[in-house]
């Protein structure tokens, strides 16, 4: 049962109020172009990626550059996967099985994003099924990866 109380009232008819409110009780989440689900040993590759992608003009998320220091950093991940219109996820013989780059892809599943699986010495058949049903990309060569920036951008 819900009960109109005279401050909803008083919110509802001040947008600026009622924005403030409504920014407290549900923060607004980042938004991003995409979102890179990368394990800690594939920094250096998911970093040159991203550099690629935000010189033609996407703004990315990715764990070890946007989240601060003493961040709680299950919330900005989480807040990031919501925010970010596709998600990109890096598959290495490091990153395969790693719980965390498993549970993003997973969440990008549940939130309809767009999932992009990166190859990188790894072969699609030795993806886990409901990540092999989607359309990969190898990005081993700076060429390759430069294919993926062009494909993703529109250039």
């Amino acid at each position: 049962m819900f009960k109109v109380t005279d401050d909803a009232v008083r919110l509802s008819s001040d947008s600026s109020k009622f924005d403030i409110w409504l920014n407290n009780l549900i923060p607004p989440t980042p938004e991003f172009d995409v979102f890179i689900s990368y394990a800690v040993g594939d920094s250096a590759i998911a970093d040159e990626l991203r550099n690629d992608l935000e010189e033609k003009g996407l703004k990315c998320f990715m764990a070890e550059k946007d989240i601060h220091v003493a961040a709680e950093w299950q919330d900005s991940i989480r807040a990031a996967l919501i925010g970010s219109k596709r998600v990109l996820v890096l598959l290495t013989p490091r990153s395969l099985n790693r719980p965390w780059v498993l549970m993003e892809t997973g969440a990008a599943w549940a939130l309809g994003k767009s999932l992009i699986p990166l190859l990188s010495h790894v072969s699609a058949n030795e993806l886990l099924d409901p990540i092999r049903r989607y359309q990969a990309r190898v990005i081993e060569t700076t060429a390759q990866r430069q294919l993926l920036v062009n494909e993703l951008t529109g250039t």
